[in-house]
C-alpha cells in the first residue's frame, strides 16, 4: 500500500507539472511533446515505482558485496514494517499486521471498481459482436486497406453501423472495431475512418484502458481523476495532427465540420470508446490547432522544452525514490531459541546476529535524551550531573528510580549505562548510586 501512495503521489506530481508547463509556455508545448507528457504521468501512476525498486535493490546487493564483512547485524523496529523468518517459521509485527489489514481493503475496493468498468466496456463490445443495435457495414475491404496504407497500419480492423446516438468511435484493442452512425456519405466516411484508423494506430484504446486501471488504483486521489481526460485531449490532437497530413484542404473543412458536429450529438462521456467527437473546449481547442499553422518549432523553444522535461522528471520521480518496502529478515541458529525470541517481536525493537542470536529487546527502554532519569512510574526527565552534587540540594522529598548515561562512540554503537539513583521532587537534582547493568549495543538506533 505504501508503494501504491508514492506512486500517486509521483504521477500527481507529474500531471500537476504538465498542466502547469503547458499553462506557462502555451504555443511552446508541441502537441508530440503534449501526448508523451500525458504517457510519462500514466507510466508515473502505474509502473515508476517498481523501476526504482528494481535499481534500488541492484545497488543494496553491491553494497552488500562490498561491505560483507560490517553485515553482521539485523535490527528490527516496532515503527516499522517488518518479518522475521527462521527455521521455526516466520513472524510478523503488529505494524505488518495492520498494513496488511489496510492493503487488503484498498485492493478489494480497486478489485471492485475495475470489475465495474470492465463490465460496462465489454457491454459494448457484447453489443457489437452479437449485432444488437449494431450491423456489419458494406465498406469494400480495399477503401479500408487504401486508408490504412496511408498511415502504414497492418491491423485487421472491422468497420459497423450503429442507429444508436455514440457518433464515430473505436473500441477493442486486440479485434478493434470501428463504430460509425449510420451510413455517411462518402466524402466524410473517409476522414471518419481514417481519423479512427490513427487511433488505432497509436494504441488510444490500450493506452484509455491503462488510464481506468490508474484510477481504480488510485481511486482515493482525487487527482488521478484528470488522468483519462489528459489522455483523451492528447490523443485527439495528435490524431487531428496525423489526420490532416493526409487531406486535402477541402477534406480538412468537412473532418472540422465532422468534428463540431459528433461533438454536439454526443452527450454522453465514457472513458473507454475512443470517439471522434468530444466536448465543447476540447472541440475548440483541436480546431484552432488545425486552423494554425504558424507553430512554434524555433531551436530555443525545443531547447527549453528538454530542460522543462528533464527538471519534471526528476521532481516527479522523488516520491518513489523514497520508497523503504517491508523488512523481511532471516536468521539461522538454534531453533528453540529462535522460536522463543520471535514469540513476541512486535511489542519492541530487537536486534539480532545473522546467525540468530538475540543481542538485545530495546522494547521497554525508551531513550529520549542522552541523561535520563526514570522513576518507578516511567516518568522520563532529562538530567545534566554537572549542575552540582547532594550539597546543592537539602530539600527531603526524593523519588527512587534509575539513572540511565547513553554515550555514542564512533563506530556507529553506543553504550547505556544504568545506576540506582533518587531524584529531587522539589529542584529536580539527581543522585546517583551503584551501577545496575552496562549495555553495549553495535549499532545505536536510540
Amino acid at each position: 500500500m505504501k508503494m501504491v501512495i508514492l506512486l500517486s503521489l509521483s504521477g500527481s506530481a507529474a500531471l500537476l507539472s504538465g498542466i502547469l508547463i503547458l499553462k506557462i509556455t502555451g504555443r511552446l508545448t508541441s502537441v508530440r511533446w503534449q501526448d508523451m507528457w500525458a504517457k510519462i504521468t500514466l507510466a508515473f501512476y502505474l509502473i515508476s515505482g517498481f523501476l526504482v525498486i528494481g535499481i534500488k535493490r541492484i545497488i543494496k546487493k553491491l553494497h552488500i558485496l562490498e561491505k560483507a564483512d560490517e553485515e553482521n547485524y539485523i535490527f528490527l523496529s516496532h515503527k516499522a514494517a517488518g518479518i522475521l523468518k527462521y527455521d521455526a517459521g516466520i513472524r510478523m509485527n503488529r505494524i505488518f499486521i495492520l498494513y496488511i489489514m489496510v492493503t487488503f481493503a484498498a485492493v478489494l475496493i480497486m478489485l471492485v471498481l475495475f470489475i465495474r468498468k470492465l463490465c460496462e466496456y465489454w457491454k459494448i463490445e457484447g453489443m457489437v459482436a452479437t449485432g444488437n443495435a449494431f450491423k456489419k457495414a458494406d465498406i469494400l475491404d480495399a477503401e479500408i486497406d487504401r486508408l490504412k496504407s496511408m498511415i502504414g497500419l497492418k491491423r485487421k480492423v472491422q468497420v459497423f453501423l450503429t442507429d444508436m446516438s455514440a457518433g464515430a468511435f473505436t473500441a477493442g484493442y486486440f479485434r478493434p472495431v470501428i463504430v460509425l452512425q449510420d451510413e455517411p456519405v462518402p466524402e466524410k466516411r473517409e476522414v471518419i475512418l481514417l481519423h479512427e484508423l490513427c487511433h488505432i494506430k497509436r494504441r488510444d484504446s490500450l493506452f484509455r484502458l491503462m488510464a481506468m486501471a490508474a484510477v481504480c488504483v488510485h481511486w482515493f486521489n482525487p487527482l488521478v481523476y484528470f488522468l483519462p481526460e489528459m489522455l483523451n485531449r492528447s490523443s485527439e490532437l495528435s490524431c487531428d495532427e496525423m489526420v490532416i497530413r493526409h487531406l486535402s484542404p477541402e477534406q480538412k473543412k468537412i473532418y472540422i465540420q465532422e468534428i463540431i458536429s459528433q461533438s454536439r450529438a454526443v452527450q454522453k462521456r465514457e472513458s473507454m470508446p475512443v470517439r471522434l467527437g468530444g466536448n465543447g473546449n476540447l472541440t475548440r481547442e483541436r480546431v484552432i490547432n488545425m486552423m494554425n499553422e504558424n507553430k512554434n518549432n524555433s531551436g530555443v523553444s525545443k531547447c527549453l522544452m528538454v530542460v522543462f522535461t528533464v527538471i519534471m522528471l526528476a521532481v516527479s520521480s522523488l516520491p518513489v525514490c523514497a520508497y523503504e518496502g517491508v523488512t523481511v529478515f532471516e536468521i539461522d541458529g538454534d531453533e528453540e531459541l529462535n522460536r522463543q525470541q520471535g514469540v513476541n517481536i512486535s511489542d519492541g525493537d530487537y536486534l539480532f546476529t545473522t546467525d540468530g542470536s538475540i543481542l538485545f529487546d530495546a522494547g521497554p527502554m525508551e531513550i529520549r535524551f542522552d541523561q535520563q532519569f526514570i522513576d518507578e512510574e516511567g516518568n522520563i526527565y532529562e538530567v545534566d550531573l554537572n549542575e552540582g552534587g547532594r550539597a546543592s540540594c537539602t530539600h527531603p522529598t526524593l523519588v527512587s528510580g534509575t539513572y540511565q548515561d547513553h554515550v555514542r562512540n564512533s563506530s556507529g554503537g553506543c553504550v547505556i549505562k544504568i545506576y540506582a539513583a533518587d531524584r529531587c521532587k522539589d529542584c529536580g537534582k539527581v543522585f546517583t548510586g551503584n551501577l545496575i547493568s552496562e549495555n553495549k549495543f553495535p549499532v545505536c538506533i536510540h
